[in-house]
């Protein structure tokens, strides 16, 4: 390979790897959400030492089970009781999807065929004939 034949094929993969991290960080960019927030007060020290960060996570965790909520959804008047008897309360929840939700359209095979009628499709019976002759080898 000549020099000049060397860097133009540089170029060009230089040009392709550009172009690709573009695409790929636009693909990104589009599929990045907003993470769901929510800010609850602490009631039982609420101007004194706080409480651990661990503590307060282990409270969430207990109401998450305790109610089945979702992490995912807004919290709900029974997370928010929940919590409130672990001594926090709601101040405000941000970046959670609005309006309502529509699940993903599902397949509809549609229906199913007959058993007990006679299978469509040409006839493997009389396949191999003089007038519809099939490989010479199989014969």
């Amino acid at each position: 390979m000549t020099i000049k034949r060397i860097l133009h094929f540089e170029d060009a993969m230089k040009r392709i790897i550009v172009t690709i991290a573009l695409l790929l960080g636009t693909a990104v960019a589009g599929q990045a959400q907003a993470v769901p927030q929510i800010m609850y007060k602490d009631l039982i020290r609420p101007s004194g030492h706080k409480r651990s960060d661990a503590a307060h996570q282990a409270d969430v965790d207990a109401c998450y089970r305790q109610t089945g909520a979702s992490r995912y959804l807004p919290d709900g008047a029974a997370m928010q009781k929940c919590m409130l008897s672990h001594g926090y309360r709601l101040v405000w929840q941000r970046g959670f999807a609005s309006g309502p939700r529509q699940a993903a359209p599902s397949y509809d095979p549609g229906p199913l065929p007959d058993p007990s009628s006679p299978p469509a499709g040409p006839d493997m019976n009389g396949m191999n004939t003089s007038t519809n002759p099939t490989w010479p080898a199989l014969n």
